[in-house]
Order: structure tokens, then sequence, then C-alpha cells
């Protein structure tokens, strides 16, 4: 087990990319000139790189992951093994109950947003928005969250507000990458209903119709795929990108001015506005 776990934690950060420890640590020194606590961290990590490996089994990506070569028993074994140790390691490096509450609070939302996701119910894009801040949106809550909560900030619901609204950016920036892979990843394979497939979906769009066909199960992934470039131009030409970057730079916006009233220096909010946005 542990060798699996070192292999894939290697994986995982071998481009030394950590987002999530690293908006916890920025905002821990935001409100704090303290050292942060590396435990906390890493049990994030741990618990994020969990996650990780089950959305890919869920989702059937991501191919070339070292746990996708284990197999799947294994991968997921070792993913709720690696999750389960995280939150116990987190019991172990703090004394802090609503430090711990925190975390389990926003990976329950996490997990019930992914559920919704899973299911495929969405009907509009205001239920998608709700579902993605669940899914996205509470993890970076998370880490936001117990950053300031470390520092001894009291106000951390503020930050958790805007947070939330980052996860709606970073979901619409994927939404907007896969859209237009239909070999590389699953959306389209899985008829996921992102802002922009929502879009072209909608009775107001004729163009879409192949679409909308595939969508109601008359058509094959297959025959969809021999319209890729005339889908990807759809996309393009319809308004569908264009309304789903609108709402990305909506949320952006809100996240903004979010930031922007937190009581601290300027130099900080300039330093959290550039890192997150």
């Amino acid at each position: 087990m542990r060798k699996d776990i070192s292999a894939f934690s290697q994986e995982k950060f071998k481009e030394n990319r950590t987002p999530f420890a690293d908006s916890l640590k920025l905002h821990f020194y935001a409100f704090s000139e303290g050292t942060c606590h590396d435990d906390v961290t890493s049990c994030l990590e741990g618990l994020i790189l969990s996650l990780d490996m089950i959305d890919d089994i869920q989702d059937g990506d991501n191919e070339k992951a070292v746990w996708k070569e284990k197999g799947l028993s294994t991968s997921l074994n070792t993913a709720i093994s690696l999750m389960t140790i995280s939150q116990l390691h987190l019991l172990e490096s703090t004394d802090r109950p609503e430090i711990v509450k925190t975390m389990l609070t926003c990976l329950s939302r996490s997990i019930e947003g992914q559920h919704q996701d899973l299911y495929g119910n969405i009907k509009s894009p205001e239920q998608y928005i709700e579902m993605i801040k669940m899914k996205s949106g509470s993890l970076i809550a998370m880490a936001n969250m117990l950053g300031a909560m470390l520092a001894d900030f009291k106000d951390y619901h503020v930050i958790e507000d805007y947070s939330y609204d980052l996860g709606v950016v970073a979901q619409i920036n994927n939404d907007i990458q896969d859209v237009i892979k239909f070999e590389e990843k699953s959306d389209w394979k899985l008829k996921k209903k992102t802002l922009p497939i929502m879009y072209l979906l909608n009775p107001s769009i004729k163009e879409g119709e192949i679409v909308k066909d595939y969508y109601s199960g008359k058509v094959s992934f297959e025959t969809v795929l021999s319209y890729k470039e005339k889908i990807i131009n759809l996309l393009k030409t319809s308004g569908a990108l264009n309304y789903t970057v609108a709402q990305k730079i909506l949320y952006q916006q809100r996240a903004l001015k979010k930031i922007e009233r937190l009581p601290i220096s300027d130099q900080k909010i300039k330093m959290i506005k550039d890192h997150l946005l």
C-alpha cells in the first residue's frame, strides 16, 4: 500500500504543482506573519490526490496516469486508504476540532456535487452552477479556509464565499478546454451537460440538431465524432463559447470584489488576486 501511495504521489507532484497547498499557504500568510503548518498542507494534498484518483476512475479518463495502469480495484482501494490516512493524520496534527470539521464538511459537499454530476440530471445552467460550486468550489473553499483558520482569522466565512466563485471559474475553464477535445476527454462520451453544451441543447439554437440528437440517444458517439469539426465551429459561431466565457468573467468579478474587501493590507490583497485570478 505504501509503495503504491508513494508512486501515485510522485506522479501527482512530478511537476511540483500543488495548487491546493499553495492556496492554503497563501491565505495563511495573508492573515499571519508566522510559519505555516506543513502537516496540514500534506493532509490536504493527500486528500486531493485521493479525490483526483477517484474522479479519474469514475470519469474513465486520464488513461496515462500511473494509477490507471495499476488497475481499477488496486487504484480505488489505494485512493480510499489515502483519503482515510489523510483525515487521521489531520486529527493527529491539530487540537482544533473546527479545522477538522471544516475539512470534513467541505469534503462532504464536494462528494455530493460529484454525485450530482455522475447522475447527469442537470436541466439548467443555474443547476449546473450550483453543482460545480459544491463539486469544485468546496475544495477551493477547504484549502483557503484552512489557511485562514490556521492564521486565526475569525471571519473565514468571507473567504468561503469567494472561494465558491473561484470554483465556478476553475470548472468553467476546464469546460471550455474539454468541450473541444472529443477523443482526449470524456465529457462528450459521458454526455455531460456543461455550459457550452447546454447552450447548444437550447431549442432556439437550430444549428445544434446533431448535439440534440446525440443527447437524446438518436445517434451514437461515433456519429458525433464524425461531426467534430462542424461542432467545434458551431461552438464558436453560435455564441456557446461566448456565453460560457461571459459566465466565467461574471464569477471572476464577483470573487474580485469580495477579495478587495478583505481586512488586510493592499499588498496582501494584491498577493491573493495575483495568485487566484
